[in-house]
């Protein structure tokens, strides 16, 4: 095993084929999607752009689960799932990595704790994956305000976004490789495997039928004052 970065007091670097509890479905599917990263340069290209972080010819990409941070504060009792540590040159980019499956939700006291975390040991961003739905990897289903979020990233990666992007790769034959093709492939088929805990998109936030009230009344939308008349149609689509 290569050494740690510095960040780290303990971890492992994430398996393709992890060894933990039956119980443990949120620390296998975070690594192996973690392993896939480093093992398929494109999946790793895709998936990272789309957080605004460029992984090139030169870019290393490590992954670790089961991590313990170098600095933390006395009154933290959480551990993140994961770590992300790209390498370009003298030039690195980390991320925080927690993971939900099923039905459990991604929680803002968590997140706070862990962005905390981040400032405390120089770490670039938080990134979640669970099964909620976001429409950019840039939002974030806590909704946490900027101010929470000062000097580091927080982004999402909705398990269904995760999977999609990766068919897309896969259907786009954008992989020569037979061995990365493989790689994803293995990811994928645990995805779509019903005991991996990832569902699809079935229903609207739960702030979705406040809004419809809303804009069926005719109240302002103080977030999209400009909105209202395309707001009123898709009202009218879904009541």
């Amino acid at each position: 095993m290569r050494g740690l970065p510095a960040v780290l007091k303990s971890g492992e670097e994430a398996r393709l084929i992890p060894v933990v509890a039956d119980t443990s479905k949120e620390n296998r599917a975070a690594s192996i999607l973690l392993a896939t990263l480093v093992g398929v340069d494109e999946f790793a290209a895709q998936m990272l752009g789309g957080l605004g972080v460029r992984v090139g010819a030169r870019t290393s990409v490590r992954t670790y689960t089961e991590v313990t941070f170098s600095k933390s504060s006395p009154e933290m009792k959480r551990r993140p799932d994961g770590l992300i540590v790209l390498t370009t040159g003298s030039r690195s980019w980390t991320a925080i990595i927690e993971a939900k499956i099923g039905k459990a939700r991604v929680e803002e006291a968590q997140i706070r704790d862990y962005l905390q975390l981040a400032k405390l040991n120089g770490i670039d961003a938080v990134l979640t994956f669970s099964n909620e739905f976001v429409a950019l990897p840039t939002h974030h289903p806590t909704g946490l305000p900027k101010s929470a979020t000062r000097g580091i990233g927080l982004f999402h990666w909705s398990w269904m976004h995760i999977l999609t992007q990766a068919s897309l790769l896969l259907s786009e034959e954008s992989i020569s490789s037979i061995e990365r093709r493989y790689i994803l492939n293995e990811m994928v088929r645990f995805l779509m495997h019903k005991s991996a805990g990832v569902s699809s998109f079935d229903r609207m936030n739960p702030e979705w039928k406040d809004l419809v009230i809303k804009v069926q009344s005719g109240a302002p939308l103080p977030l999209f004052p400009r909105s209202r008349k395309l707001g009123r149609q898709l009202a009218s689509r879904t009541a």
